[in-house]
C-alpha cells in the first residue's frame, strides 16, 4: 500500500467550500421572496419551485463538471490526486453545501433536533 498525502490545503478548501456554499445558497433561498397570495403561506424561499429547480440544476452542473474532470481523456491534464486536485474537492464540497441547505430547509432540522433533545 502506498502513502497518501493528507494536505491541510485539501481539508481547508473542502471545509471552506462547503460552508461558503451553504451560507450563500441558504441566504439566497431565504431572500427569494414571499409567497404569492394564491400560494400557501409556508411556500417561501427554499420551498418555491423555481428555487428548487435552480438548486438542483446547480448541483447537477457541478457533478457533471467533476465527471468531465476525471474522464479518461482529461487524466493527462487533470488528476484528482495531482497538483490541481483541490479543484475537484472544492467542487464536491460546494455541491454538498448546496444539498445540505436544501435538505435542512425541507425537513425542518431544528424542530427534529429540538424534539429529540427534549424527550
Amino acid at each position: 500500500m502506498g502513502t497518501t498525502d493528507k494536505s491541510p490545503l485539501m481539508a481547508g478548501v473542502s471545509l471552506a467550500g462547503f460552508i461558503v456554499s451553504g451560507l450563500i445558497f441558504g441566504q439566497l433561498g431565504a431572500r427569494i421572496g414571499k409567497a404569492l397570495p394564491s400560494e400557501p403561506a409556508d411556500n417561501v424561499g427554499h420551498k418555491r419551485r423555481g428555487w428548487l429547480l435552480f438548486s438542483f440544476g446547480s448541483q447537477a452542473a457541478i457533478i457533471v463538471a467533476n465527471l468531465i474532470l476525471v474522464a479518461p481523456g482529461m487524466s493527462r491534464i487533470f488528476r484528482p490526486e495531482g497538483e490541481y486536485g483541490w479543484i475537484y474537492l472544492l467542487l464536491l464540497a460546494i455541491q454538498g453545501g448546496i444539498q445540505v441547505t436544501q435538505v435542512s430547509h425541507h425537513i425542518n432540522i431544528s424542530s427534529c433536533v429540538g424534539s429529540k433533545l427534549g424527550s
